[in-house]
């Protein structure tokens, strides 16, 4: 089969300035964080072969770790621009635009394809 996965990079630039605000540090939802080497050599442990690795331009991190910060220092702040998410994110997406540039963008798109697939042109396999 073929794995489609958007998630957060360890790598990113986002990661290493934003420290324990970064949003892809949130569990329950993210147990573990992967690199682009780190997902690229547990995918090909098992099979897959990534064929395609996209650094996202989405300023999502940088409004969460601003709320994170708010709601550290002022509960009520936080909750005040919550509805301005959205925009937060627009407005913080040229700073995510640097991640992809450098290719250390704090979300990947991975598409990886199981090495019978990847062999065959993408077509299945048949058993």
């Amino acid at each position: 089969g073929t794995l489609i996965l958007w998630l957060p990079n360890s790598d990113s630039i986002e990661a290493r300035v934003l420290g324990r605000r970064w949003i892809g540090y949130d569990p329950p939802r993210h147990l573990t964080t992967f690199s682009v080497t780190t997902l690229t050599r547990a995918l090909e442990s098992t099979g897959f072969h990534v064929s395609q690795v996209r650094h996202d331009a989405v300023g999502l991190e940088w409004a969460w770790a601003l709320r994170f910060w708010l709601r550290d220092r002022e509960p009520r702040a936080e909750r005040a621009i919550a509805p301005l998410h959205p925009l937060l994110i627009i407005a913080a997406t040229p700073l995510a635009a640097i991640g992809t540039l450098t290719k250390r963008s704090g979300r990947i798109r991975v598409l990886a394809a199981h090495w019978e697939m990847a062999t065959s042109d993408n077509r299945p396999t048949s058993r």
